[in-house]
């Protein structure tokens, strides 16, 4: 004789979209807002499921979230999947406006710049380039809870910006050096300075 166990939900899946609002699921969407230890908790959740499930879990926070800029954001920095960071990119930009500023300092010869965005809810970040005798001499992305060392009075036209530091940008990736980590978020900007 065989037994069988049958297992059947208590409730809809994550991604329905008949849930009510009112969930555990939901009750910690609105802690993550807070606390830290949940909004780790829910990446780690993420990064532990396969690509259709990360899909639902997206579309469950978007549906479900007061405030889903967070939660994106987050899912956004550990996501590997090239199609699933667009997606999330996009989610991003339905629901908040990327600010974006750009600064320039020094000249041709010696200088460096930065180019900043900041999404609400998100800590802002810069890419942050320095240069000498008109090659770059290093390249980093910094994430900071305040990038206010970059005065808003002292940007400039972000045309202007890309203009000058991609010829180095590009001279630099065609050298084999590294590049940092997170700089893929930064593209918004590069595709300012291609021909029109």
């Amino acid at each position: 004789m065989r037994y069988e166990v049958v297992v059947q939900p208590k409730g809809p899946g994550i991604a329905k979209a008949e849930r009510r609002r009112q969930s555990a699921f939901t009750t910690l969407l609105d802690h993550v807002l807070d606390d830290e230890a949940a909004l780790d908790a829910l990446v780690f959740a993420y990064e532990e499921l396969d690509a259709s499930e990360r899909t639902g879990l997206l579309l469950a926070v978007v549906q479900d979230a007061k405030q889903p800029l967070e939660p994106l954001a987050a899912f956004l920095s550990v996501e590997r999947d090239p199609r699933l960071r667009r997606r999330i990119e996009t989610l991003i930009g339905r629901h908040a406006k990327v600010e974006r500023a750009a600064f320039l300092w020094g000249d041709a010869e010696c200088g460096g710049a930065a180019l900043q965005q900041s999404v609400e809810d998100a800590q802002p970040e810069a890419l942050v380039l320095a240069w000498n005798q008109s090659e770059l001499a290093s390249l980093s992305v910094e994430t900071r809870p305040d990038l206010s060392f970059f005065e808003a009075g002292d940007a400039m036209p972000l045309e202007e910006v890309v203009e000058t530091v991609l010829p180095m940008l590009w001279r630099y990736i065609r050298s084999g050096r590294g590049l940092p980590e997170g700089i893929d978020r930064f593209a918004g900007f590069l595709s300012l300075g291609r021909p029109r």
